[in-house]
């Protein structure tokens, strides 16, 4: 076992450790431990002007674009009461009350509909975020613990990504101008099919990131980290450590996943 597998299992215990006592982000001393029914239930919440989202805590959120803002809140029937959903200067904060740890059966689960660009989103604790689209002028994402985001289609004038911890952010395809990344512990970026001009990537311990970048690429790995890229851009790197810096080659050629 190498210096790397053994680091990466080292993140992976402490996280599952804290997993069993951890509600909204939160480590659990003297919670109130509420489980699940197991019957199932949902209901729609009011928001207006949504222009960010923040998931904490546990639960998949899915993300689409429509006429009309709507939040649809499902979960085991005793513990919907204990979801928080407020908008605050145009993010909607998705958690848990204060003082609670919840036990579900019953997936927890958010579908919401936006009107309006969003420019942040954000995930901590254990939840997923699905988004369908984006097509914005710019969006930041953060990711922390072990969330995960994942985008099917973004295009945009500028992305900044922050992924702490053991999270990911997959984006399956889109055009972009500029990306700046920023990935901490074992923290993941796959975005091999989003085209974009200049990217920034900035890895510290054992994160990776794979990117096509057609100008310039501007690298800086310490610790483990790793980079792959396609494309052929000019490219400026700061390497150290046992990182890596891997070019792929054109885009048109065959890919490997290395999420």
């Amino acid at each position: 076992m190498n210096h790397k597998t053994i680091l990466m299992v080292a993140l992976i215990f402490v996280v599952s450790s804290l997993a069993c006592s951890v509600s909204a982000g939160n480590i659990n001393f003297n919670q109130q431990v509420v489980k699940g029914s197991g019957t199932g239930s949902s209901e729609s919440r009011s928001i207006q002007a949504v222009e960010g989202v923040e998931l904490s805590g546990v639960g998949d959120l899915a993300i689409t674009y429509g006429n009309e803002e709507k939040l649809e809140v499902a979960a085991d029937e005793n513990i919907l009461p204990y979801l928080t959903s407020e908008v605050r200067n145009g993010t909607l904060h998705l958690g848990v009350k204060d003082g609670i740890n919840l036990r579900p059966i019953e997936p927890i689960r958010y579908s919401l509909t936006v009107t309006l660009p969003l420019n942040q989103i954000e995930v901590s604790g254990f939840g997923n975020i699905d988004v369908t689209k984006l097509d914005v002028e710019q969006v930041g994402f953060g990711i922390s613990g072990s969330g995960n985001i994942q985008v099917g289609e973004l295009n945009a004038e500028a992305i900044k990504v922050e992924i702490s911890g053991l999270g990911s952010l997959r984006v399956s395809q889109g055009d972009v101008g500029t990306q700046t990344i920023e990935i901490s512990g074992s923290g993941a970026y796959q975005a091999a099919d989003v085209k974009s001009e200049k990217a920034a990537l900035q890895i510290s311990g054992l994160g990776s990131a794979t990117v096509w970048v057609t100008g310039q690429l501007d690298a800086k790995i310490s610790g483990s980290g790793d980079i792959s890229y396609y494309g052929n851009p000019q490219v400026h790197q700061e390497i150290s450590g046992l990182g890596s810096l891997k070019s792929k080659g054109n885009h048109n050629e065959s890919k490997e996943d290395t999420l």
